[in-house]
C-alpha cells in the first residue's frame, strides 16, 4: 500500500478562514456546503448529509510505492508565470492529491489536516461513476440498447423532455432538454433545486418529479452539447429501474467489489433514497485513483476483472456524436460518456465542481487525482488544475 506524504510546513490557502478557531466546523444538511463548513462536509460528507454505504469487499487492488515524484520538479506555465507542483499546493485550495505511475504511488499528500481514511465528495465526479454503472448494467443484459428511450424504462418520463432522449444522449449530455445547470447565482437554477431535493431534502417532492415536469425541449436531441445533472439523474432512474434495486447496492456488487477498493464508499441520498447520482459520491483518495487506474486499464481491474467491455470503454472513451467531438462540445474538449476528452488521444478527466478532478493518460499509464475545496465560482482555479496535470504529464 502506498504510504501517505505527510504534510509540509507550508501555509495552506485561507486555511484560518476556513479552520475557524476551534478547528474545521461540521455543518448540517442545510449549512455543509458554506464555506465555513466545506472542509469538513467534502471530506466527511456521509457524517453530514444523508447517505447510503457501499461497502468494500474481498482482494485490495495494491498500490505499491514507487520512486517519488519532487513536487519543486513539477513545473508548468499559467498565466505568463511559471509555477511549480509545491507553489500550487500552498496556494491551492487542494485537500488532497495522489499520482500513480504504472500502478505505482508516485506521490500522495493531504492538507488542511485530512486523512487517507477519509471519504472525500466527488460532486460531478459521480456522474462518471454513473457512466460506468450504466455500462455494467447493459453489460449484465439489464438495459437491451443504448438506443433506447430512458422512457422505455422509466414510464414516469413519458412525457419529460429526458424521457424522449436515448440512454446514448443522455450519457453524451445531448438530452435537448432545457435545463439550467449554473451551480451559483441569485436566480434558482434547476441544478440548485435538485440539490435542495437531493442534499437538504427540502424543495421539490422528488428528483424524478422534477425531471417529469422538464417537457420542454431546447433542441433536437442528440443536435447539440450541453451539460446537465437532468441527464445524469435521468440515467440513474433508469439503473434502479432495470436493476430492481437501490443503486447503492448494485454499486457495490457489481462495482466496488470488483475493483479491489480498500475502503467504503457512499452515495448521498434524498429523503426516499434515491443516490445523487449528479454529485455526490463519496471514496478515499486512493479508491479514486483505482477508478482512474480502472479507466487507464481499459476498463479492468488488478489485472483480471474486467467491469467494462472494451466496446463500451471505447465508446465511453470516444466521442458518439458530432456534437460531442473535441473542440466542438467546448472550444477545448470533446465529451465521452459522462467523460471530459483532452485533444491528446487516450487522455480524459472525471470532472468536479469546486476543483475535483481525476485525469487519465492511458498510453502514459498516468492517473492524478486532485480533491479541493475551491470557491465554487473559481473558474480560474479549474484552469490551473489542467496545467498542473500537463506539469505531471511532461515528468514522463
Amino acid at each position: 500500500m502506498g504510504l501517505a506524504i505527510a504534510c509540509g510546513a507550508h501555509a495552506e490557502a485561507d486555511k484560518t478562514e476556513l479552520r475557524g478557531p476551534f478547528g474545521y466546523a461540521r455543518g448540517t444538511p442545510d449549512t455543509g456546503l458554506q464555506e465555513a463548513f466545506i472542509v469538513d462536509a467534502a471530506s466527511d460528507p456521509d457524517k453530514v448529509f444523508a447517505s447510503k454505504r457501499v461497502a468494500r469487499q474481498g482482494p485490495v487492488w495494491e498500490l505499491p510505492r514507487g520512486t517519488q515524484i519532487d513536487p519543486d520538479k513539477v513545473r508548468y506555465a499559467f498565466k505568463d508565470q511559471n509555477r511549480t507542483l509545491s507553489e500550487y499546493l500552498e496556494k491551492s485550495r487542494t485537500t488532497a492529491m495522489l499520482v500513480i505511475k504504472d500502478g505505482k504511488i508516485v506521490f500522495e499528500k493531504y492538507q488542511y489536516d485530512r486523512k487517507p481514511d477519509q471519504r472525500f465528495l466527488s460532486f460531478s465526479m459521480a456522474k462518471t461513476v454513473t457512466a460506468i454503472l450504466v455500462g455494467i448494467a447493459f453489460e449484465d443484459g439489464l438495459i437491451l440498447s443504448l438506443d433506447d428511450t430512458a422512457a422505455s424504462y422509466v414510464p414516469q418520463l413519458r412525457d419529460s423532455a429526458f424521457g424522449k432522449a436515448t440512454l446514448r444522449q443522455l450519457l453524451s449530455m445531448t438530452s435537448g432538454a432545457r435545463w439550467d445547470d449554473a451551480p451559483t447565482g441569485s436566480s434558482s437554477s434547476d441544478l440548485l433545486k435538485l440539490t435542495d431535493c437531493h442534499v437538504r431534502h427540502r424543495g421539490c417532492e422528488s428528483s424524478l418529479a422534477l425531471l417529469a415536469a422538464h417537457r420542454e425541449q431546447e433542441w433536437a436531441p442528440g443536435s447539440r452539447f450541453s451539460y446537465s445533472g437532468g441527464d445524469t439523474m435521468a440515467l440513474g432512474h433508469v439503473l434502479r429501474a432495470v436493476t430492481g434495486q437501490d443503486v447503492s447496492a448494485f454499486t457495490e456488487r457489481r462495482l466496488w467489489g470488483r475493483l479491489g477498493a480498500e475502503g467504503d464508499a457512499a452515495w448521498m441520498v434524498d429523503r426516499h433514497g434515491v443516490e445523487s447520482f449528479y454529485g455526490f459520491f463519496a471514496a478515499t483518495l486512493r479508491d479514486y485513483g483505482r477508478l482512474g487506474l480502472l479507466m487507464a486499464h481499459r476498463g479492468t481491474a488488478r489485472g483480471t476483472e474486467a467491469i467494462l467491455s472494451q466496446k463500451y470503454w471505447t465508446e465511453m472513451t470516444t466521442p458518439q456524436l458530432p456534437a460531442t467531438r473535441i473542440r466542438v462540445a467546448t472550444s477545448y474538449f470533446g465529451y465521452g460518456y459522462q467523460l471530459w476528452l483532452d485533444p491528446k488521444p487516450g487522455v480524459f478527466c472525471f470532472r468536479g465542481l469546486r476543483g475535483q478532478a481525476i485525469y487519465v493518460d492511458v498510453p502514459k499509464q498516468l492517473v492524478m487525482v486532485r480533491l479541493a475545496v475551491d470557491r465554487a465560482e473559481d473558474s480560474e482555479g479549474s484552469r490551473e488544475r489542467d496545467y498542473v496535470w500537463h506539469g505531471v504529464r511532461a515528468l514522463y
